[in-house]
Order: C-alpha cells, then structure tokens, then sequence
C-alpha cells in the first residue's frame, strides 16, 4: 500500500510539474520598435552665470577659503605668532532669530554667559554697509588655561527679506589689528539689485 500510495503521490507531483512548465512556457518573441530621439538641445553655451545679490571688495590679505553651506563666502586671515581670524559672509532669512538670541550665541562661541538686552544695546554700533544702515557687535572672550583671548566682530544688516551677517572671529589681538580692515570691507559692499 505505501507504494502504491507513493506512486499515486509521485504521479501527482510530476503532473502538476509538467502543467507548471507547459503554462509556464508561453512563446514569448524578441521585439523590436522603432521610438524617436531625443530631442537635441538648442546650440548654445551655458546659462548665463546668476549675479550675485551682493558683491564686495576682499582685502588683499584675507584669503578665500571654501565657504561653508549657509555661507556665501568665507576668508581666513593670518597674524604673527600663529594668530588667525576667520571671516564668513551669511545671509539668512527673516528667521534669523532675535539680536540677543544672536548675541548670546557669539558670546556662547567665545566662552561666555548669556547676557541681559541691556548689554546688548551698549554693545551694538550704528554702521553703513553698502549704503544701508546696520549694526556692529564687538565681544571679546576671556583668555583661559593660557589659550590668547578671542574676539568677534559681526556686522548686520537687512535688505529684502534677508538678514547678511559679516563675522570676524579669531585671535584677539589680530581680530582687534584687522578690525578697520573688517570696516573697509563692510564699506566695499555694493547690492546687485
């Protein structure tokens, strides 16, 4: 009885096989079509490059870097004894956050607690960047476990809907020597629009 219930079981499952690869083997042709090109692009050279929003005048001795993703530029300047300042050009939104948020922020980079807006507004100077008025923040950092004091000066200004932050930030003493450098610059810029 088992080998016959075998065979009956073997039978079965070669049957059901042969029907898999019969319906399975459906005559399938090769195609083929003819579809049109692409089309060719119209002759010509590339797009014409975008002018930038805002152009500016680098101080010969402030060289570019590449700048990193929320910056539209960014430059390093070297001083005696290793010294070194890091100037980056940002604009931001609207969203920028409010000038104590950013003013706590900087002193924040430098070490310091946060301050009251009554330190702000007796740290913030008046000043023309490209024929507008902004505003100049200077905040010098503590000199701790024998590394030189820091310093950042960040200038700002709205225009369109954008807030451009200009930012030194560096070695104390070279930021402070490269300060009227920083000045001219702000002087230099000039809007595209």
């Amino acid at each position: 009885m088992k080998t016959a219930s075998c065979v009956s079981t073997t039978a079965q499952l070669l049957v059901a096989l042969l029907i898999m690869m019969l319906s399975a083997c459906d005559q399938q042709q090769v195609r083929t079509y003819r579809a049109p090109k692409d089309p060719v692009p119209p002759p010509g050279g590339p797009a014409a490059p975008r002018r930038a929003p805002i152009v500016w005048e680098t101080p010969p001795e402030w060289q570019p870097i590449p700048p990193g993703p929320m910056r539209a530029a960014s430059f390093v300047v070297n001083g005696p004894d290793n010294q070194r300042a890091e100037i980056s050009v940002v604009p931001l939104s609207e969203q920028a956050g409010s000038d104590l948020d950013n003013f706590n922020r900087w002193r924040a980079q430098l070490g310091l607690p946060p301050a009251e807006l009554a330190e702000l507004e007796r740290s913030v100077q008046q000043i023309e960047i490209g024929g507008q008025q902004g505003r100049l923040i200077e905040i010098a950092g503590a000199s701790s476990d024998g590394k030189p004091m820091s310093r950042i000066i960040v200038a700002m200004v709205q225009r369109k809907g954008i807030t451009w932050f200009f930012k030194m930030m560096g070695d104390g003493a070279l930021v402070a020597a490269q300060k009227p450098v920083f000045i001219s610059f702000l002087g230099s810029v000039r809007y595209a629009d």
